[in-house]
């Protein structure tokens, strides 16, 4: 599992009315931050975030960046139950039936 972060921002830049739309995601935390201070702000405000009390940091008021996990890969039911089977034996039994585990 690997965690991204999420940059939303206000759809309305005039009045800052309007709902949090999806602008770009980052690998890092500190990407987010450097992304927005190079988009800027619509008046000449802090851009240093603030923790909010839900779980993300604001912006401004006028971005969002929140942490969102995202999976390399989803097993199958078979795969599982492979892994499950494979837990049951030790090792030298699974080299003597030669199952090859390299790419569980």
């Amino acid at each position: 599992m690997k965690t991204v972060f999420v940059v939303k921002r206000n759809a309305d830049f005039t009045e800052g009315r309007g709902p949090m739309i999806l602008d770009s995601i980052f690998e890092s935390f500190e990407l987010a931050v450097q992304y927005i201070k190079q988009k800027g702000l619509p008046y000449k405000g802090d851009t240093t975030p603030k923790e909010h009390s839900q779980g993300y940091w604001s912006v401004g008021g006028w971005y969002d960046i929140s942490e969102m996990p995202i999976f390399d890969k989803v097993k199958t039911a078979k795969e599982e139950k492979i892994e499950k089977a494979l837990k049951k034996l030790s090792k030298e039994e699974i080299e003597l039936l030669r199952i090859d585990i390299s790419g569980l």
